[in-house]
């Protein structure tokens, strides 16, 4: 989730309200089919409450992350578990 942006004082009801999210996938077909299934919801979300206008959409596209959080926690456990990259004393073994 990331900010909401609606309004400027206490007790209003704004015009306009803003919200940015990042999606994060662990596999390319995931993060293909994300943002569809994300605006889907969302125009539902604003007809079943009545909202006034339609939400409007403007995707910004973010760098990618090759590998998957599963890979990267697999790999970083791998490297703590040899010493996290620190030489081993001579009462280590």
């Amino acid at each position: 989730m990331g900010p909401l942006h609606a309004g400027t004082e206490e007790n209003v009801i704004p015009d306009t309200a803003e919200l940015r999210v990042t999606i994060r996938s662990t596999t390319p077909a995931v993060r293909e089919r994300v943002p569809a299934a994300v605006e889907r919801i969302v125009r539902a979300e604003a007809a079943a409450s009545g909202a006034p206008k339609d939400p409007e959409f403007a995707p910004v596209p973010g760098p990618t992350i090759p590998i998957g959080v599963t890979a990267l926690l697999t790999a970083a456990g791998a490297w703590l578990g040899t010493g996290g990259g620190r030489e081993k004393g001579a009462d280590e073994s």
